[in-house]
């Protein structure tokens, strides 16, 4: 084969390779951890699947207070700054900007968030 021609194709084929890794990245960026289930203004049904890969339940900042309740029972945990995990079987306060994270349990998360 010429070297012309060999140039051609693994041009093609990384540009390929490029726009399918390019397309990916933008979905994982725009895909969140987790679906509303309802919305209103004074609260949030939200669900974490049980199939959710750790990884993505990622430390962050709220813009506003919360309260945070479990619908249902669950072996799942929060944890917030400078803390030790904590049962999310019990109702919990979060302070605006305040770090937090959940941790993976075994079944599907359904939470019910408070904005204050």
């Amino acid at each position: 084969m010429e070297i012309n021609k060999l140039k051609q194709i693994i041009k093609e084929e990384l540009h390929i390779v490029l726009t399918e890794n390019v397309s990916v990245k933008t979905n994982e960026e725009n895909k969140k951890p987790y679906k509303d289930i309802k919305v209103t203004d004074k609260y949030i049904i939200r669900e974490f699947n049980k199939n959710i890969d750790p990884i993505e339940l990622m430390w962050h900042r709220d813009n506003e207070d919360r309260i945070v309740e479990i619908l249902g029972k669950t072996d799942w945990k929060i944890q917030l700054d400078n803390q030790l995990p904590k049962s999310l079987n019990e109702q919990i306060s979060i302070p605006k900007h305040t770090w937090h994270r959940v941790i993976k349990g075994t079944d599907t998360l359904k939470l019910k968030i408070y904005k204050k």
